[in-house]
């Protein structure tokens, strides 16, 4: 028995090793989607599954624990960015917007792909899924590529709808002249001298 103690003490140490690595990274895992507040994915640069927040989880697979079409869809264009990047990192692909098909059963209507590199030099792709419809998400993304500002990108969503200067002003609740101004900066920002071609470009991006 005395000879068995010095085993037995070392299998009790690394359980204890064990379960409060185990305590630790759940406890990182809470932070993580405490401080993401989104559902998240994140993939090895071969598409496969690192991590995924709790909604993430939530979406990406149904009940019977059957991979979701949106989980897939979104890993085949991680892998594909991953590729990308990793045969020409000069060509500043690290980054990639993807409209996901419609589906009834799930709000998610896109996602943001992003490069990250590990310090060791691994290759991981983070993908912030959005919610909403397909064209507020459209919306969501000229905004943050083109610095819009809420109120711009509501404009510009009125601009896309074929909304005449005194339409918006009525839909907004502001003045004639104030909308005149707002749809004046959506086209500066945009890039464009007409709200025909800023249309067309919530159509094409």
């Amino acid at each position: 028995m005395t000879s068995a103690l010095p085993a037995l003490q070392a299998a009790v140490r690394r359980h204890a090793r064990i379960q409060n690595s185990a305590a630790n990274g759940k406890m990182l895992e809470t932070v993580l989607d405490t401080l993401v507040g989104e559902p998240v994915m994140v993939f090895d640069k071969h598409g496969r599954p690192v991590w995924s927040s709790t909604r993430a989880r939530e979406i990406a697979e149904f009940s019977n624990g059957a991979t979701h079409p949106i989980s897939l869809s979104v890993r085949d264009q991680a892998r594909r960015l991953a590729a990308i990047e990793d045969r020409d990192p000069s060509r500043h692909s690290s980054r990639m917007e993807l409209q996901l098909p419609h589906n009834g059963d799930s709000p998610i209507a896109a996602a943001d792909l992003m490069i990250a590199h590990e310090a060791r030099g691994a290759t991981y792709v983070i993908a912030r899924l959005r919610s909403g419809n397909t064209n507020s998400v459209k919306l969501a993304m000229l905004a943050e590529h083109y610095d819009l500002t809420p109120t711009e990108a509501a404009i510009l969503g009125k601009i896309a709808d074929g909304l005449s200067n005194q339409e918006i002003a009525n839909h907004q609740r502001i003045s004639l002249e104030t909308a005149r101004t707002h749809v004046h900066r959506v086209l500066q920002k945009l890039g464009v001298s007409t709200r025909t071609k800023a249309a067309l470009l919530t159509r094409e991006f």
